[in-house]
């Protein structure tokens, strides 16, 4: 039902209105497990924010994305990342917590656009600015780079800075997302995996 009534709203909204209905589209489609329509959704909602994200990006999409994102990872740069203060602008943050909602369901259904925005979502903190959403950014990235052993090193540096922004947030974000992508997909790589059960259990808290 809740899904007619977004249908029969994004028929006769305007775009602010469209993007809000898009978003809610996302989150519900994901809870109900139809995920491609979530990803449908979501995709059509950074359309209309001025962003369009390939719905199947190719292994040359991913991997300019993965060198436009090292380019950014300079010392100076994080360093202003991590000291800063006042949260990015509106439009930022809507695309952040879009590509943060479209993340679940490609990974279930959409491997390519999967890896793609976890690429996508660390680039786009870097260059756009701090939101709420910059520790989850920051943890996909390093579960993108967990698979391969020569950046276990990168790997453990974006685990400590993404743990270390999650104590900056302040707004109603919850950070379980960040928790769970460290405890099952990059904790493991350095540290016993006993201690994945503290991130885990901090997951479980927080959701």
């Amino acid at each position: 039902a809740a899904e007619v009534v977004l249908d029969y709203l994004l028929a006769r909204a305007k775009p602010p209105e469209q993007i809000e209905a898009y978003t809610r589209k996302t989150i519900l489609c994901t809870a109900c497990h139809t995920d491609a329509e979530a990803i449908e959704a979501g995709l059509n909602a950074l359309r209309l924010l001025g962003l369009d994200i390939p719905s199947c990006p190719t292994e040359e999409d991913i991997q300019r994305e993965l060198q436009r994102v090292r380019s950014l990872l300079t010392p100076d740069r994080l360093d202003a990342f991590r000291e800063a203060s006042q949260p990015a602008d509106p439009r930022t943050r809507q695309i952040l917590a879009l590509v943060a909602h479209l993340i679940p369901p490609a990974s279930l259904c959409n491997p390519a656009l999967f890896r793609y925005l976890s690429v996508f979502m660390a680039g786009f903190s870097l260059e756009e600015g701090y939101t709420e959403y910059a520790p989850f950014a920051m943890a996909c990235f390093g579960a993108f780079l967990s698979g391969d052993p020569m950046e276990l090193p990168q790997v453990d540096r974006l685990q400590q800075l993404a743990l270390e922004l999650a104590q900056k947030v302040e707004a109603f974000v919850p950070q379980y997302r960040v928790y769970y992508t460290i405890g099952v997909y990059m904790n493991h790589w350095h540290r016993h995996v006993s201690s994945n059960l503290d991130f885990l259990q901090k997951c479980a808290s927080e959701a």
